[in-house]
């Protein structure tokens, strides 16, 4: 405290002018331990986590996450430990909402001290301190005002931001987490026992499954229930509530009732982050995130979020510069940016299932929900094109498919809708096995029969799929055959494929090349001569014109490849296909040194292709092996069967068909090992 007297011994004064002779300036001592601004309640129940030590250990330490998940809270335990251990003399606690904000609180410690600048007394004096930043919005704001490092200060700075300019030699990042499942059971568990509450743990995981696992959110969740429990309310029926979709700021407790001295609902805590967001990004923020919250939080390939469906939905809120939106919800911890795993694997976006449901209230009527899900539907379809047969991106577009599925209970009702639904059928028969596939027709025959009716094209097109997957194909193509020929003509495309798939399965080639022509014609006519369809079915013709020429086959396909590894997208599961075709006319043409260097190649190009960690780079890998057995003999095969089959437990699981088959083959080879006249068959 300052205090200022004024003497005078004599002299006039005319008009306003005071002239003194002497100023003393008297400073009363602060006391010590002393504190500098409010810091926040430790909330009940609290969970250290793992970083107290860590925030503890540290000289200068920021904090970094999303809004809601226990940043301020971690230093508010931090700050409280420190007072009561008589760790600090000097303990400032700053709402860093604005550089000004920060200024007033910095000339207020400065003031009770009785010193001219905060930042120059911190860094030489010999008190200990601590200075703790909450709630940093912008990291210019500390533009020369960031606390001094020294050997007995201590700065904590809890932000959303992930600049890079956070991260000095000084100064450390610690990312904080969600809670894991043992802490938000913890937290639920002491937070409702505080009341003389119960419920089953199991009910309590899965109430913190559907928040996220999100600190505030579990907070207020926690804090409904007490407030109303003498309506009868439970976990689980809170859990109904959600499932409803009724909006966040229902399922919050009262003002009155919001625990640990709590200012603003979850709704209140995304709707300012997602604000920010928009304020940073001229608006865009929002309407990005609205994309998201109908797809897989675990994981949306950037390139979905970049692609013309996206940019479409963009431009309608202004410039659409997609991957700048996308850097800075990263920045602002509103999605989680994961790198590329390789080269067959697409970059991701995370985000949480709460700021998704944050984002998709955003949309208000009918209209527009619709219109957002029509772009998100042209987002996957328009990266399918992009990555076709990427094992990596099949897997998240079935993912992210299935994710947009509840949201838009009328996707088969357009045509972009049925042809998504479609490429998820070929991304799950391309990465799971044949089984799953099946099943997957077939849910999705139901689907289709009842939102369309049984005589909808689209229902025939899975009808033939299900029928040739199904264990009595030549009858139930049959049955196909002559409702397409009454609905749809004797001379349409898809009457025509269901005859080559017939011909096919009853094993008449000659029919099925005559239809395949037939076909082919009718696809150059529609798509043109480059289109993969076109190129598929030039390779089932070349297969059909060289059945008893495996050479003449390998010839044609050598040229068909050349043409279909200059298309993108769907065109490499055509190349894929190719390739694996060339690997079983090879293993049986001869056994020389050059034709297993040619499957090898062949092996290595598919999995350059769609990963070696994939179903297909497996089966190539098979033939390999294949290939192996037969020109090196059983221990070469023994011993690549034995690598393959241990690649396959890895990567698909025990109880996959081609893990089981690779498992066989090793135990084959073993057995002819042991019993050199038991060849394997």
């Amino acid at each position: 405290m300052l205090e200022v007297r004024n003497g005078m011994t004599g002299g006039t004064v005319n008009g306003q002018l005071v002239q003194a002779n002497q100023v003393n300036l008297v400073t009363s001592e602060a006391a010590w331990p002393h504190q500098v601004g409010v810091i926040p309640t430790v909330a009940d129940a609290f969970q250290p986590r793992g970083l107290v030590d860590l925030i503890t250990a540290g000289r200068a330490v920021v904090l970094s996450g999303m809004g809601g998940i226990g940043k301020t809270q971690l230093a508010a335990h931090h700050a409280h430990e420190q007072l009561r251990g008589g760790q600090v003399d000097l303990l400032v606690w700053v709402t860093a909402g604005s550089r000004q904000a920060v200024q007033q609180t910095y000339a207020q410690a400065a003031a009770e001290l009785g010193v001219p600048d905060l930042l120059a007394w911190l860094n030489t004096t010999t008190r200990r301190w601590l200075v703790v930043l909450d709630d940093l919005q912008d990291p210019a704001d500390l533009r020369g005002l960031w606390p001094p490092v020294t050997a007995i200060g201590r700065t904590v700075t809890t932000t959303r931001r992930r600049d890079p300019a956070l991260r000095t030699a000084d100064r450390q990042v610690l990312p904080v987490d969600l809670f894991s499942a043992a802490e938000s059971l913890a937290y639920l568990t002491d937070r409702l026992a505080l009341h003389d509450l119960t419920e089953p743990d199991d009910h309590l995981a899965a109430l913190a499954t559907d928040l996220g696992h999100l600190p505030l959110a579990l907070a207020q969740a926690a804090a409904y229930l007490i407030d109303l429990t003498d309506t009868g309310l439970t976990a689980a029926h809170y859990r109904t509530l959600l499932a409803d979709r009724r909006p966040l700021a229902t399922l919050a407790p009262t003002p009155s009732a919001l625990p640990d001295d709590q200012e603003a609902t979850l709704a209140a805590v995304l709707a300012l982050s997602l604000a920010r967001a928009d304020a940073v990004t001229e608006g865009l923020a929002t309407p990005m995130l609205r994309l998201m919250s109908v797809l897989d939080p675990n994981g949306i390939p950037v390139n979905v979020l970049t692609a013309d469906g996206a940019r479409c939905y963009l431009r309608e809120n202004g410039e659409a510069d997609a991957p700048a939106v996308i850097r800075a919800l990263h920045r602002l911890s509103l999605a989680d940016r994961i790198p590329a795993a390789d080269q067959w694997h697409p970059e991701l976006l995370r985000v949480h299932v709460l700021t998704q449901r944050a984002a998709f209230e955003t949309v208000s009527d009918e209209a527009g929900r619709t219109k957002l899900l029509r772009h998100a539907v042209g987002a996957l379809l328009s990266a399918w094109t992009d990555m076709g047969a990427r094992l990596g991106f099949l897997g998240y577009l079935r993912a992210n498919s299935a994710s947009l599925r509840p949201h838009h209970p009328d996707l088969l009702g357009d045509d972009a809708g049925r042809s998504l639904a479609l490429v998820e059928a070929v991304a799950t028969s391309m990465t799971e096995d044949s089984s799953a596939a099946t099943e997957f027709y077939h849910e999705l025959l139901n689907r289709a029969v009842a939102r369309l009716g049984p005589e909808h094209p689209f229902v025939l097109v899975v009808r033939r799929e299900c029928a040739r997957k199904g264990d009595h194909a030549a009858q139930d193509l049959e049955l196909l055959l002559a409702d397409q020929r009454r609905l749809l003509g004797e001379r349409h495309i898809e009457t025509l494929q269901t005859r080559q798939m017939l011909a096919k399965t009853v094993g008449d080639a000659t029919a099925e090349l005559e239809v395949s022509r037939r076909i082919l014609k009718k696809q150059i006519r529609l798509f043109g001569r480059r289109a993969p369809v076109v190129l598929a079915t030039r390779s089932q013709i070349a297969q059909l014109e060289s059945v008893a020429e495996p050479a003449r086959e390998l010839a044609l396909l050598e040229e068909l490849l050349a043409a279909v590894d200059e298309t993108n997208g769907p065109g490499r599961l055509m190349a894929v296909n190719i390739r694996r075709r060339m690997a079983a006319l090879l293993l049986s043409t001869d056994e020389s040194d050059a034709t297993h260097a040619r499957l090898v190649a062949l092996a290595d190009e598919v999995s350059r292709a769609v990963g070696p960690d994939s179903r297909e780079g497996l089966q190539a890998r098979f033939a390999v092996a294949a290939g192996l057995l037969r020109t090196k003999g059983v221990e070469a095969g023994h011993d690549a069967f034995r690598d393959l089959a241990a690649d396959a437990v890895r990567v698909l699981g025990p109880e996959d068909e081609l893990t089981r088959s690779l498992a066989r083959m090793f135990e084959l080879t073993g057995t002819c090992l042991a019993d050199p006249h038991d060849p394997p068959v």
